[in-house]
């Protein structure tokens, strides 16, 4: 039986950042991949610079689609939109990639560190314990068993190694479907968003610009079929969309329910979308999934060099994602409850108010204490909004 000191379930954000950084760090590192290829599963695929710095892959056209310069939200009755562009408010630069180039050189700048990456070998059950992890694997040869002393689960929203070994209650997704769309007749260099119940309740819709006409188009929504609302926003903006054809499409969940109470126990982490580690409002996950991954991947090799697995050694990755991320998601989770809250018309009012920065801080969980005390000047978002944000528990 092949022994692994780390194996890595999921070669997403998290997986190959994880493989990176257990590889470096003196770990034998495999990472299994259902899929055939890299980069299958659903993503609008917008990526600020803070995010490519933490991959630590630079900057390609390669995998660079395009960049943004502006965004602009849009208010449910459509008269009203904010709009804030990087000469505006210091947002940072704003990229388009193409993601299976994207994770295909994060997988090979783990590949050179000496991880090893299995494609369409699909992690078909964990027993065992810490230390002396069984791992069932699949793929055209037949299924076969490998062994690992820690495993790190990077497999999504549905991962089997967190519905397995860590408590999910309360984890909730929201469902979301996109098309890749050409020609489109948008602005190619700005993200736009929609909102309002009709559009799509309990989410948004997204127009994400690929450049030359290409975009990115989608949706999440609860309670209503995510598919059947986008079709009626594609023809509810002939405009834009009449003329375009289905380059791509796929569905995926997404979690907003912020991280789990614990993604740690003995010789077991999880990471990225598997732990809820995404910004709620937006269903932003691939920075704080790469980040996750490589703490995850740098205190997974020194646990194992120290002989010490324990899901208190294991804490170390726990705290340090919670002191740069954790803070941010409950922040963005307690907007995000109370924002659904509003009704359409409050959106709409809320809309004539917001600045550029407030709007970015509410989407990123930035510092919702001074956008509470703006808000508490108004009388009715004061009891609405600002109040909630500022006394009532995410």
């Amino acid at each position: 039986m092949e022994k692994f000191d780390v194996v890595i379930i999921g070669a997403g954000p998290a997986g190959c950042a994880a493989a990176r950084r257990a590889a470096s760090g003196g770990a034998r590192t495999l990472v299994l991949e259902r899929e055939e290829g890299l980069g299958k599963r659903v993503c609008g695929e917008a990526i600020s610079e803070g995010a490519l710095a933490d991959a630590g892959i630079g900057r390609s056209p390669d995998f660079i689609a395009n960049e943004i310069e502006r965004v602009r939200i849009h208010a449910p009755d459509r008269s009203k939109f904010i709009e804030f562009s990087r000469k505006d408010v210091d947002m940072g630069a704003g990229f388009i990639i193409r993601k299976d180039a994207f994770l295909s050189r994060m997988a090979e700048a783990a590949v050179e560190e000496g991880a090893e990456i299995r494609l369409g070998s699909p992690a078909l059950d964990i027993s065992g314990e810490a230390g002396d992890w069984r791992i069932k694997v699949g793929g055209d040869g037949g299924v076969y068993e490998i062994s690992a002393a820690l495993v790190i689960g990077c497999d999504g929203a549905n991962s089997m190694t967190a519905k397995k070994f860590f408590d999910r209650s309360g984890y909730g997704v929201i469902g979301c479907v996109q098309y890749t769309l050409s020609p489109c007749s948008i602005e190619d260099d700005t993200l736009e968003f929609f909102l309002g119940k009709e559009v799509a309740p309990g989410g948004y819709a997204w127009i994400f610009p690929k450049g030359k006409g290409v975009a990115n188009v989608g949706l999440g929504s609860r309670g209503r079929p995510a598919r059947e609302l986008l079709e009626r926003f594609l023809a509810s903006y002939p405009e834009k969309f009449s003329g375009s054809r289905r380059i791509k499409e796929g569905a995926a969940p997404v979690p907003i329910s912020g991280q789990l109470k614990s993604v740690v126990r003995d010789g077991l982490m999880i990471c990225g979308d598997s732990a809820g580690q995404v910004i709620p409002l937006t269903g932003a996950g691939i920075h704080s999934s790469i980040v996750a991954g490589s703490i995850a991947g740098g205190v997974a090799s020194r646990a194992v060099r120290e002989g010490d697995i324990s899901s208190e050694r294991l804490a170390e990755y726990e705290a340090e994602f919670g002191r740069i991320w954790g803070n941010r998601i409950s922040k963005s989770l307690k907007a995000l409850r109370v924002l659904e809250s509003l009704s359409d018309e409050d959106l709409n009012e809320l809309a004539g108010m917001l600045k550029a920065e407030d709007v970015l801080d509410l989407a990123n969980g930035l510092n919702l204490e001074r956008v509470a005390r703006y808000l508490l000047k108004h009388p009715i978002f004061a009891a609405k909004i600002a109040n909630r944000l500022l006394f009532q528990r995410g």
